[in-house]
Formats: C-alpha cells, structure tokens, sequence
C-alpha cells in the first residue's frame, strides 16, 4: 500500500518570524495550492505514518479540534536579516515587560540592528539556551499563550539568523500538523536503523524535522556553541514525531 502527504495551502495572514497556530477546519477552508509527497517505505517511514494515525484517532475520540503549527524562514537575504534583528530586540524587550519569572535573559543580549554582517553567534546561542531552559516550565505551568510565543520566537528567530546572509533561493517550511494534547501519544523511539536511514537535506523532499527543544551536535557545531558542549546540554533527536520539514523555491508562492 502507497501512503501520501499532502499540505494544503489557503490564502491568510502569517507571521514570518515565528509559530504560527491555525485550527483546521478541513471542510471549510479554501484550499487554493495542495502539494503532494509519496511517501517511501522506510520502517522510520512505517512510524511516522503510524503515530500521525494515532494522533488523529484521539483527537477524534475526545472531540479536540486540530491545529497546525508552522514556521516559515524566509531567504536569508541582508534586508531580511535586518528585520529579523529589529524583530528580534523587540521580543526581548516584550519577555522583560511581559513573562514574570524568565531566566538566563539579559539585555546584554540585545542585537545590533544596524550590522546586518555580524552574526552575533555568542548572543544567539544564549539567546537559544534562554529558551531551552524556559519553554518547559512555562508550558508545565501552562502559561498565557502569548507568553510561550514570544519565548518561541526568540527561537525561531535564532534559528533564522545564525547562519548570516546567504543569497539562498530557497524559504524552509517547518509543519507540526497537531498540537497541545496532542502529546497524550508520545512520539516513537529512534532505533540504529532509523538512524542509519537518515540523509542529506534536499530542498523539496519531505523530511522528519528535527523536533527538539535543544541543538544536536550539528547545530552546536555550525554556531560554535561551546559552552553548550561544556554544559553537556547538547540534546540529539531521539523520537520520531508528526513534524515534518521541507524546502522550497522562495518564487514558490504558497502565502
């Protein structure tokens, strides 16, 4: 049997720098672009699919509606990268204001606006460690949903920026198709051979996100984030979720 993907676009408004959070009403939105993966018969494959089933069987079951959560992160182009730091000094400035009980946050962290050249790595990996080390708690508290959301942004916009400009053609699309309860069905332990199935990124091909609070190796690598490697706070991909992430063409126009 042949499983299928499809993600579904209709015409709204989007944050470009953080999550966005849309209930789905499948029956009353107009779908104006539908992209469509086959997907390939990996036994990670054969999880993913199986845990998206039972993750719609319980929504189901308990009459909760489904939500998306999704990221867009645009070409890294220079006049991007400068919003992106205004937008950055922004939250921060709004988590000062807003999110009583915030750690590992200072203004220290704040980021120069106008050198879109400097990358900053040092701040944004303390900006990203501020976020690790909050989102948990904030979510086991269940804070205000604004408060978790600018706290995501800061990762989110670390993320965009931490790997400068580059004329890429290309805008990453990140989807988690449902959300808040749906953790009640835990994701799926990575084995070896899950592992060894992993490849190269390809823009266009649908791929298992990452899904993490935390960088792997990789990503600590890429930012020289040392002293998270110091702190042994590296945290590799262990589950497989229902998130999944693609690249596309930025003239692709899916907005």
């Amino acid at each position: 049997m042949n499983y299928y993907y499809n993600i579904e676009f209709a015409k709204g408004q989007v944050d470009l720098y953080n999550t966005n959070a849309n209930a789905i009403n499948p029956v009353a939105a107009h779908f104006e672009k539908i992209v469509t993966w086959k997907l390939n018969k990996l036994p990670l494959t054969k999880k993913f699919i199986r845990l998206f089933i039972e993750r719609q069987r319980w929504f189901r079951q308990h009459s909760i509606g489904w939500y998306l959560n999704y990221n867009y992160y645009l070409p890294r182009t220079r006049e991007n990268i400068a919003i992106a730091k205004r937008e950055m000094n922004e939250t921060v400035e709004w988590i000062f204001a807003n999110v009583p009980g915030i750690t590992h946050l200072d203004r220290t962290m704040m980021l120069n606006q106008d050198d879109v050249d400097n990358i900053e790595l040092d701040k944004l990996n303390a900006l990203h460690f501020m976020f690790e080390q909050n989102l948990p708690w904030m979510e086991e508290q269940q804070r205000p949903f604004e408060q978790i959301s600018h706290v995501e942004k800061v990762n989110s916009l670390v993320h965009f920026l931490e790997f400068g400009t580059q004329e890429s053609n290309f805008m990453s699309c990140v989807f988690r198709p449902v959300m808040g309860h749906a953790d009640i069905v835990p994701g799926i332990p990575l084995t070896r051979e899950d592992y060894s199935s992993f490849e190269v990124n390809l823009a266009g091909t649908l791929q298992l996100d990452f899904a993490t609070v935390g960088k792997d190796l990789i990503a600590a690598y890429t930012t020289n984030d040392q002293d998270l490697v110091r702190n042994k706070e590296v945290k590799p991909q262990q589950f497989c979720t229902t998130t999944v992430n693609i690249e596309l063409g930025h003239d692709v126009n899916v907005m």
